[in-house]
């Protein structure tokens, strides 16, 4: 898992009027600054999988801040996107507001992915925010299940 910033000011605005306040369109500038300087991954990515969210809680949002992500980075590093790789099975809390174990209990098993996407491909999990890892964690479960035998994430920032 790499993270381009700390989840520090002004970074933490930024991802946090994308996520909450309708500001899809600061996903390209954020894209431009995660990508200028990639990280050096083990393997290249095949394609970009970004993390989902529920129908339920990307209906009430309008759009998916990691999609939008994901699709910036793919245009930029030109790797395909593939958002129906992994779907979330069941609506989950927000993560914001629970500890370590409890964000990990909440997303356990909350994902699966399709085999005919991700199977012996290597897969860029792309998110805006990791804190604990338990999201990214249960994504990587779901795509190594359905056969893809690298997985890495990247992360607009981190916490902590």
């Amino acid at each position: 898992m790499r993270a381009a910033f700390r989840y520090v000011e002004p970074i933490s605005s930024i991802i946090q009027q994308l996520k909450y306040r309708g500001a899809g369109a600061l996903a390209a500038a954020l894209a431009d600054l995660l990508t200028a300087h990639p990280p050096a991954w083990e393997r290249a990515p095949d394609l970009i999988v970004p993390v989902p969210l529920h129908p339920q809680r990307e209906r009430e949002r309008g759009y998916n801040q990691a999609m939008l992500l994901g699709s910036q980075i793919g245009a930029r590093w030109q790797l395909p996107l593939a958002p129906t790789a992994v779907r979330r099975t069941r609506y989950t809390m927000p993560q914001v507001s629970l500890d370590g174990a409890a964000r990990q209990e909440n997303v356990g098993g909350a994902f699966v992915a399709g085999p005919g996407a991700v199977a012996g491909r290597s897969v860029l999990i792309v998110d805006d925010v990791y804190t604990t890892g338990a999201t990214l964690a249960a994504v990587t479960e779901a795509l190594r299940a359905a056969g893809a035998p690298w997985v890495a994430g990247y992360c607009v920032a981190r916490t902590g």
